[in-house]
Protein backbone atom coordinates (compact mmCIF):
# COMPACT_ATOMS: atom_id res chain seq x y z
CA UNK A 1 0.00 0.00 0.00
CA UNK A 2 2.74 2.51 0.91
CA UNK A 3 4.62 1.77 -2.30
CA UNK A 4 1.47 2.46 -4.31
CA UNK A 5 0.70 5.88 -2.80
CA UNK A 6 4.19 7.28 -2.13
CA UNK A 7 4.84 9.25 -5.38
CA UNK A 8 1.48 11.04 -5.67
CA UNK A 9 2.83 14.48 -6.56
CA UNK A 10 4.98 13.75 -9.62
CA UNK A 11 3.09 10.72 -10.97
CA UNK A 12 -0.50 10.47 -12.25
CA UNK A 13 -2.97 9.45 -9.55
CA UNK A 14 -6.75 8.96 -9.63
CA UNK A 15 -9.69 7.58 -7.69
CA UNK A 16 -12.78 6.20 -9.47
CA UNK A 17 -16.17 5.10 -8.19
CA UNK A 18 -18.04 1.87 -8.97
CA UNK A 19 -19.33 3.36 -12.23
CA UNK A 20 -15.75 3.88 -13.45
CA UNK A 21 -16.07 7.67 -13.10
CA UNK A 22 -13.17 9.81 -11.90
CA UNK A 23 -13.90 11.32 -8.49
CA UNK A 24 -10.40 12.62 -7.66
CA UNK A 25 -7.27 13.28 -9.75
CA UNK A 26 -3.96 15.05 -9.18
CA UNK A 27 -2.21 17.57 -11.43
CA UNK A 28 -0.04 14.89 -13.05
CA UNK A 29 -3.17 13.02 -14.11
CA UNK A 30 -4.60 16.20 -15.62
CA UNK A 31 -1.40 16.66 -17.60
CA UNK A 32 -1.43 13.05 -18.80
CA UNK A 33 -4.97 13.53 -20.15
CA UNK A 34 -4.17 16.88 -21.75
CA UNK A 35 -6.57 18.96 -19.63
CA UNK A 36 -5.97 21.79 -17.17
CA UNK A 37 -8.95 21.69 -14.78
CA UNK A 38 -10.29 18.92 -12.57
CA UNK A 39 -13.86 19.43 -13.74
CA UNK A 40 -12.70 18.30 -17.18
CA UNK A 41 -12.09 14.81 -15.73
CA UNK A 42 -14.16 14.41 -12.58
CA UNK A 43 -17.45 12.67 -13.34
CA UNK A 44 -16.18 11.22 -16.62
CA UNK A 45 -15.18 7.69 -17.54
CA UNK A 46 -12.24 6.54 -19.64
CA UNK A 47 -14.66 6.28 -22.59
CA UNK A 48 -14.99 10.08 -22.53
CA UNK A 49 -11.26 10.75 -22.22
CA UNK A 50 -9.33 8.13 -24.16
CA UNK A 51 -9.71 6.50 -27.61
CA UNK A 52 -12.22 3.58 -27.64
CA UNK A 53 -9.60 0.83 -27.86
CA UNK A 54 -7.77 2.22 -24.84
CA UNK A 55 -11.01 2.81 -22.91
CA UNK A 56 -12.02 -0.83 -23.48
CA UNK A 57 -8.66 -1.98 -22.16
CA UNK A 58 -8.91 0.20 -19.06
CA UNK A 59 -12.42 -1.03 -18.32
CA UNK A 60 -11.20 -4.62 -18.33
CA UNK A 61 -8.54 -3.67 -15.78
CA UNK A 62 -11.02 -1.71 -13.67
CA UNK A 63 -13.47 -4.62 -13.57
CA UNK A 64 -10.63 -6.81 -12.35
CA UNK A 65 -9.80 -4.35 -9.57
CA UNK A 66 -13.46 -3.97 -8.55
CA UNK A 67 -13.63 -7.75 -8.21
CA UNK A 68 -10.88 -7.50 -5.57
CA UNK A 69 -7.77 -8.23 -7.65
CA UNK A 70 -5.15 -5.41 -7.61
CA UNK A 71 -2.93 -4.61 -10.60
CA UNK A 72 0.74 -3.93 -9.89
CA UNK A 73 3.35 -2.44 -12.23
CA UNK A 74 1.73 -3.27 -15.54
CA UNK A 75 3.53 -1.84 -18.59
CA UNK A 76 0.95 0.03 -20.67
CA UNK A 77 0.96 2.53 -23.51
CA UNK A 78 -1.37 5.45 -22.81
CA UNK A 79 -2.70 7.76 -25.52
CA UNK A 80 -4.90 10.72 -24.64
CA UNK A 81 -6.57 12.90 -27.26
CA UNK A 82 -4.06 15.11 -29.04
CA UNK A 83 -1.06 13.79 -27.11
CA UNK A 84 1.85 11.55 -28.05
CA UNK A 85 1.84 7.99 -26.64
CA UNK A 86 3.62 7.45 -23.32
CA UNK A 87 4.57 4.20 -21.60
CA UNK A 88 3.67 3.79 -17.95
CA UNK A 89 3.90 1.19 -15.24
CA UNK A 90 0.37 1.16 -13.82
CA UNK A 91 -0.84 0.04 -10.40
CA UNK A 92 -4.43 -0.05 -9.13
CA UNK A 93 -6.06 -1.25 -5.92
CA UNK A 94 -9.69 -1.54 -4.76
CA UNK A 95 -11.05 1.15 -2.45
CA UNK A 96 -13.23 -0.17 0.39
CA UNK A 97 -15.72 1.55 2.65
CA UNK A 98 -15.85 1.19 6.45
CA UNK A 99 -17.75 -2.09 6.06
CA UNK A 100 -15.09 -3.57 3.79
CA UNK A 101 -17.19 -3.39 0.63
CA UNK A 102 -15.34 -2.37 -2.55
CA UNK A 103 -16.68 1.02 -3.65
CA UNK A 104 -14.04 2.23 -6.09
CA UNK A 105 -10.56 2.12 -7.53
CA UNK A 106 -7.35 4.00 -6.70
CA UNK A 107 -4.54 4.04 -9.22
CA UNK A 108 -1.16 5.57 -9.91
CA UNK A 109 1.49 5.14 -12.57
CA UNK A 110 5.17 5.72 -13.23
CA UNK A 111 6.41 6.95 -16.59
CA UNK A 112 8.89 4.76 -18.49
CA UNK A 113 11.29 6.54 -20.83
CA UNK A 114 11.74 4.05 -23.67
CA UNK A 115 14.12 6.36 -25.54
CA UNK A 116 16.91 6.09 -22.99
CA UNK A 117 19.69 3.58 -23.62
CA UNK A 118 19.46 2.08 -20.13
CA UNK A 119 15.81 1.26 -20.79
CA UNK A 120 16.62 -0.87 -23.83
CA UNK A 121 14.98 -3.89 -22.27
CA UNK A 122 11.70 -1.97 -22.07
CA UNK A 123 12.05 -1.00 -25.72
CA UNK A 124 12.60 -4.60 -26.76
CA UNK A 125 9.63 -5.72 -24.75
CA UNK A 126 7.58 -2.93 -26.31
CA UNK A 127 8.37 -4.38 -29.75
CA UNK A 128 7.05 -7.75 -28.63
CA UNK A 129 3.92 -6.15 -27.19
CA UNK A 130 3.27 -4.24 -30.39
CA UNK A 131 3.79 -7.37 -32.50
CA UNK A 132 1.19 -9.21 -30.45
CA UNK A 133 -1.22 -6.29 -30.84
CA UNK A 134 -0.63 -6.24 -34.61
CA UNK A 135 -1.12 -9.99 -35.07
CA UNK A 136 -3.54 -10.84 -32.25
CA UNK A 137 -5.93 -12.69 -34.58
CA UNK A 138 -3.26 -15.23 -35.59
CA UNK A 139 -1.79 -18.14 -33.60
CA UNK A 140 0.99 -16.93 -31.30
CA UNK A 141 4.41 -17.59 -32.84
CA UNK A 142 6.93 -17.47 -30.00
CA UNK A 143 9.88 -17.92 -32.36
CA UNK A 144 8.80 -14.89 -34.39
CA UNK A 145 8.12 -12.93 -31.21
CA UNK A 146 11.63 -13.66 -29.95
CA UNK A 147 13.08 -12.51 -33.26
CA UNK A 148 11.10 -9.26 -33.26
CA UNK A 149 12.11 -8.40 -29.70
CA UNK A 150 15.70 -9.70 -29.99
CA UNK A 151 15.13 -11.66 -26.79
CA UNK A 152 15.45 -15.36 -26.17
CA UNK A 153 12.19 -17.22 -25.59
CA UNK A 154 13.02 -17.71 -21.91
CA UNK A 155 13.99 -14.04 -21.38
CA UNK A 156 10.87 -12.89 -23.20
CA UNK A 157 8.70 -15.06 -20.96
CA UNK A 158 10.43 -13.73 -17.83
CA UNK A 159 10.10 -10.09 -18.91
CA UNK A 160 6.41 -10.50 -19.75
CA UNK A 161 5.65 -12.09 -16.40
CA UNK A 162 7.75 -9.55 -14.46
CA UNK A 163 6.35 -6.43 -16.13
CA UNK A 164 2.90 -7.47 -17.37
CA UNK A 165 2.04 -10.18 -14.83
CA UNK A 166 1.13 -12.46 -17.74
CA UNK A 167 2.75 -14.79 -20.23
CA UNK A 168 2.89 -13.72 -23.91
CA UNK A 169 0.02 -16.12 -24.65
CA UNK A 170 -2.10 -14.74 -21.81
CA UNK A 171 -1.38 -11.19 -22.95
CA UNK A 172 -2.51 -12.07 -26.48
CA UNK A 173 -5.80 -13.33 -25.06
CA UNK A 174 -6.30 -10.00 -23.32
CA UNK A 175 -5.61 -8.08 -26.54
CA UNK A 176 -8.13 -10.24 -28.37
CA UNK A 177 -10.80 -9.42 -25.79
CA UNK A 178 -9.96 -5.71 -26.04
CA UNK A 179 -10.59 -5.87 -29.78
CA UNK A 180 -13.79 -7.80 -29.23
CA UNK A 181 -15.05 -4.98 -26.99
CA UNK A 182 -14.77 -2.62 -29.95
CA UNK A 183 -16.46 -5.01 -32.39
CA UNK A 184 -19.34 -5.60 -29.99
CA UNK A 185 -20.34 -1.98 -30.59
CA UNK A 186 -20.99 -2.83 -34.25
CA UNK A 187 -23.64 -4.85 -36.02
CA UNK A 188 -21.78 -8.17 -36.17
CA UNK A 189 -22.77 -11.54 -34.82
CA UNK A 190 -20.91 -12.74 -31.74
CA UNK A 191 -19.74 -15.80 -33.70
CA UNK A 192 -18.22 -13.55 -36.39
CA UNK A 193 -16.52 -11.44 -33.74
CA UNK A 194 -15.06 -14.57 -32.13
CA UNK A 195 -13.61 -15.65 -35.48
CA UNK A 196 -12.15 -12.22 -36.31
CA UNK A 197 -10.47 -12.10 -32.91
CA UNK A 198 -8.70 -15.41 -33.45
CA UNK A 199 -10.88 -17.73 -31.37
CA UNK A 200 -11.57 -21.21 -32.70
CA UNK A 201 -15.24 -21.18 -31.75
CA UNK A 202 -18.01 -19.17 -30.14
CA UNK A 203 -17.91 -21.02 -26.81
CA UNK A 204 -14.14 -20.56 -26.36
CA UNK A 205 -14.56 -16.84 -27.00
CA UNK A 206 -17.45 -16.54 -24.53
CA UNK A 207 -15.53 -18.35 -21.79
CA UNK A 208 -12.45 -16.15 -22.18
CA UNK A 209 -14.51 -12.97 -22.47
CA UNK A 210 -16.40 -13.70 -19.25
CA UNK A 211 -13.19 -14.67 -17.47
CA UNK A 212 -11.60 -11.29 -18.22
CA UNK A 213 -14.61 -8.97 -18.00
CA UNK A 214 -16.94 -10.72 -15.59
CA UNK A 215 -19.88 -10.66 -18.05
CA UNK A 216 -20.83 -12.44 -21.27
CA UNK A 217 -20.37 -10.83 -24.71
CA UNK A 218 -24.15 -10.49 -25.05
CA UNK A 219 -24.49 -8.69 -21.73
CA UNK A 220 -21.62 -6.39 -22.63
CA UNK A 221 -23.27 -5.55 -25.97
CA UNK A 222 -26.53 -4.83 -24.17
CA UNK A 223 -24.64 -2.49 -21.84
CA UNK A 224 -23.09 -0.61 -24.77
CA UNK A 225 -26.49 -0.20 -26.43
CA UNK A 226 -27.89 1.20 -23.19
CA UNK A 227 -24.90 3.53 -22.92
Amino acid sequence: MEALFAPLIDNPFFIKNENFQYVAVNDAMLHLCGVSRRNQLVGKTAWEVFPPEAASRYEIDERQVLSGHPITDRLEMVIAAGLAPVWLLLSQIPVRNHKGRIVGIAGTSRRIDLGRFDNASYARLAKAIQHIRDTFDRPLNLKRLSSVSELSASQLERDFRRLLRASPRRYQQKVRIEHALILLQRNQSIAAIAHSCGFSDHSAFTRRFKELTGISPKRYRDRIVVR
